[in-house]
């Protein structure tokens, strides 16, 4: 019994010093329902003796064990980004900074305990149920879950991580020259590998107007790659040097399209002088 009133498992018939007791299945059940909140309990024994017609019991305390409390733990992790899946054409792989991935814990207590709190943790994010955490940057991901008694089941799931380069774009410098020349240069950084199913690519653009003008419509730029890193350049040539001129410029891969600020250039004048010079700065033949 417990407590000494719920009767858990019947009286058997017992000769000898000494009895094993087989539990039946529902025996079991009201044993580990004693308590769904610790993994130990007191139970109280009894022994009815007749003798000489007279009927003697004596009672003993013991503790019993829930064996193999902890709970089970089943997690699963899969990109749910469709734009992310087609890159690598694998569900299972996940992309750095782009995959969305969906979580589940596929947790149960067992022997009558209840989950009492879960959790998923990959880098800085977290989730307490399953769901999605969004923009992964790490593919290792540590699921935990706690029961009613306090027993906790931890796993990793370690996914591959496909580690992209974020896509930058940055502006150079450089002005046009007294003729209206100008060499404008752009430069950054870009996943220069493939993500599994497709290749990576890059295409850099660029557009300019005259100052309250409209913009021309972009164009490509020349391109040239080292490692994760490209330097794009065009040379402009017949730009009115009287006149500022804004520039944009922008990078687009397979993930990502990345748009500069605009850049007012100004150019450098024909000539300049003051009170002790006079310089040309265009080239002058004598």
């Amino acid at each position: 019994t417990v407590d000494g009133d719920t009767t858990l498992a019947a009286y058997r018939t017992a000769t000898g010093s000494s009895y094993t007791f087989t539990f039946t299945s529902t025996e079991k059940a009201n044993l580990q329902k004693v308590s769904t909140t610790s993994n130990t309990a007191t139970v109280r024994f009894y022994l009815k003796s007749v003798v000489g017609g007279q009927t003697f019991i004596k009672c003993v305390d013991r503790t019993l064990t829930i064996a193999s409390p902890s709970p089970t733990l089943s997690p699963t992790v899969v990109d749910g980004n469709s734009a992310t899946v087609a890159l690598t054409g694998d569900s299972s792989k996940l992309v750095k900074y782009y995959s969305d991935a969906k979580v589940t814990f596929g947790a149960a207590a067992v022997k009558y305990a209840t989950i009492k709190s879960k959790k998923v943790t990959c880098g800085s994010k977290s989730l307490t149920a399953d769901g999605t955490m969004q923009d992964v940057e790490n593919g290792n991901f540590t699921f935990t879950v706690t029961d009613s008694r306090g027993n906790t089941t931890t796993k990793t799931v370690t996914k591959t991580l496909v580690n992209y380069t974020k896509l930058t774009c940055n502006l150079g410098d450089g002005v046009p020259d007294a003729t209206g020349k100008f060499v404008f240069r752009v430069s950054g950084n870009f996943f220069n590998a493939s993500f599994g199913a497709v290749t990576n690519t890059l295409t850099v653009r660029y557009r300019y107007r005259v100052d309250g003008g409209a913009y021309s419509q972009y164009k490509a730029m020349t391109v040239s790659k080292s490692g994760n890193s490209y330097t794009a350049t065009v040379t402009l040539t017949g730009l009115d040097y009287t006149k500022p001129h804004q520039f944009q410029a922008q990078a687009v891969d397979k993930l990502a399209t990345v748009t500069t600020q605009e850049k007012t250039v100004r150019s450098i004048p024909v000539f300049d002088w003051s009170e002790t010079d006079f310089n040309f700065n265009v080239p002058v033949t004598v």
